[in-house]
């Protein structure tokens, strides 16, 4: 089966969104410490949220889990990196797996009209470890 025009125009374009945040960090006890990075040629304004693991669904993703998390959302210019830091509130067990999701969004001016706009959401495996 070959993929659509579509489909590859918004594979395309998704490539001017690029972000690089780890596949996979370590929850020590209930901190974690991540960078972001945006890789695209344009400002990304990034937003996260901490999720527990839904095995067997796609995405991933079960119930959020309460969570500081500093900065949750914020604007990365090209080539910046953010560090971010969180602490959870929630009771975790040792062994346990969440999601940590990284929304990458372009920042652009207000415009007239309808406009298509694409966004990348990049899920992370969190690991709980003492």
């Amino acid at each position: 089966m070959r993929p659509s025009i579509g489909v590859l125009l918004l594979l395309l374009l998704s490539r001017a969104l690029f972000g690089q945040v780890d596949a996979v960090a370590l929850l020590r006890g209930k901190d974690l410490a991540t960078v972001v990075q945006n890789t695209a040629p344009k400002p990304l304004a990034v937003v996260m949220q901490l999720y527990r693991n839904a095995a067997g669904k796609q995405p991933p993703l079960g119930d959020s889990i309460e969570a500081t998390i500093s900065p949750r959302a914020f604007t990365l210019q090209p080539g910046a990196r953010q560090t971010v830091r969180l602490r959870v509130k929630a009771p975790i067990a040792l062994g346990e797996v969440l999601r940590l999701t990284t929304t990458f969004l372009p920042v652009d001016g207000p415009s007239s009209g309808m406009q298509f706009v694409l966004g990348v959401r990049i899920i992370s495996r969190v690991e709980v470890i003492r």
